[in-house]
């Protein structure tokens, strides 16, 4: 009796193992599925420059032990924090983000021992890296800056982007700026004067020939052709005549953001029906000419357009 006791236990535990691990089993591809439409959302929402979510919505995921052992939330954890500090209000909220999202950035890199992630996800970090150049760019033309966090962000750029190639750009080949003839002479002498620089390296807080920022190089070929620039490209944004995409013309500036702020500005050398081709000076291959349209990284940036040329 008591034998057929044990047997029926025994028997009624194993039916209950097999019922979970049938449900398991069942319910697995519904777990995978809900984490990867969560971490789908991240990526979305990161490319959509929604930092402040993305950042809110990793720190609810990982309450959660099961997506505590992904790679993903720190990931874009590790990401968000790295771009919203780059505003200067968040900064001084958050005076110890960078140090924490570079660990976090480190920690990820390191479970990602195949590099699996970071494959997957190179455009998103190439991307970092040359925000994170404009960054230092910008820092370092506002004299107001503290020393400490312009070396504090140069720290954290080495250990961030180390081995991290940069983002090629589709750029014009000919050595000429394009025979444009209904513009004023000025625009004319304007580019043609640029493109006589075009493989010059980048330096930052450079304008002259040894070496240009972004801004620099435009205040230098403006400064060439009589017409006085701000230095900074936020400046110039603000101090030039507002146009639209459509109404620009080669000799006009095309300013970038990746925020609230202006961060980049190259010189128009031709507008094909709203494609706008400029010349200007990138920290990863110092002046060369790129199509914005064809530019993953610059389509996505442009903030607007201006000019200081009366015609």
């Amino acid at each position: 009796m008591l034998a057929r006791t044990s047997n029926a236990a025994k028997f009624a535990k194993r039916l209950i193992a097999m019922r979970l691990v049938t449900l398991i089993f069942l319910l697995f591809p519904i777990l995978i599925f809900a984490q990867n439409k969560d971490y789908d959302k991240l990526e979305m929402l990161y490319d959509q420059g929604h930092y402040k979510k993305v950042l809110r919505s990793t720190k609810k995921l990982l309450r959660k032990e099961v997506h505590q052992k992904a790679i993903l939330p720190h990931y874009y954890q590790s990401l968000a924090q790295l771009q919203l500090y780059r505003d200067d209000k968040w900064r001084r909220k958050n005076p110890d983000a960078l140090e924490k999202a570079t660990t976090i950035f480190q920690e990820v890199k390191k479970r990602d021992a195949n590099g699996t992630i970071f494959k997957a996800h190179t455009f998103e970090i190439q991307s970092l890296k040359r925000d994170y150049g404009a960054f230092l760019e910008e820092l370092e033309e506002d004299k107001k800056t503290n020393a400490k966090l312009i070396e504090d962000v140069k720290k954290a750029y080495k250990i961030l982007f180390l081995n991290v190639d940069d983002i090629k750009d589709n750029n014009d080949n000919i050595t000429a700026p394009p025979a444009i003839t209904n513009i004023s002479d000025l625009r004319k002498e304007i580019v043609k004067f640029a493109y006589k620089y075009r493989g010059t390296g980048y330096r930052s807080g450079g304008n002259d020939p040894s070496g240009f920022d972004c801004s620099g190089f435009v205040n230098y070929v403006f400064n060439a052709n009589k017409i006085e620039l701000p230095r900074t490209s936020r400046d110039q944004q603000k101090q030039s005549r507002p146009l639209k995409a459509v109404d620009t013309k080669p000799g006009d500036l095309v300013f970038f953001a990746n925020g609230a702020s202006v961060n980049h500005v190259g010189i128009v050398v031709e507008n094909k029906n709203g494609a706008i081709t400029m010349i200007h000076s990138s920290t990863s291959q110092g002046i060369v000419v790129t199509e914005i349209d064809t530019s993953n990284y610059w389509k996505n940036r442009v903030h607007s357009y201006g000019t200081f040329i009366q015609d």
